[in-house]
């Protein structure tokens, strides 16, 4: 299994969901705000697979570039090494850093 397959809809949506504390909204295409403190950061799109329960490559590379992490980030967040915190602080140092 490649770096980018076997991600699970319900799984990525939960994880961002609870770990990040993104809300998605209802629609076409979910979209939802990653914020510190009260500030939004990141805007974050999932949108609705058509036909499997899995994302597609393509879609999870969008996903994994919204989030402004490399594949192995993204594979970490999903499989639970990653923590919320971890995350805030990787994208704290992109905003110092003038990455973001």
């Amino acid at each position: 299994m490649g770096i980018l397959s076997g991600f699970k809809v319900k799984i990525v949506t939960n994880c961002l969901e609870k770990k990040l504390d993104i809300d998605f909204g209802q629609g076409s295409e979910r979209t939802g705000w990653y914020y510190i403190g009260e500030k939004k950061i990141l805007r974050v799109t999932l949108p609705k697979e058509h036909g499997g329960d899995s994302l597609s490559k393509r879609i999870a590379k969008k996903v994994i570039n919204s989030l402004r992490l490399t594949n192995q980030e993204f594979r970490n967040l999903y499989d639970c090494p990653m923590s919320g915190s971890d995350y805030e602080q990787k994208i704290k140092s992109l905003i110092q850093s003038n990455e973001l």
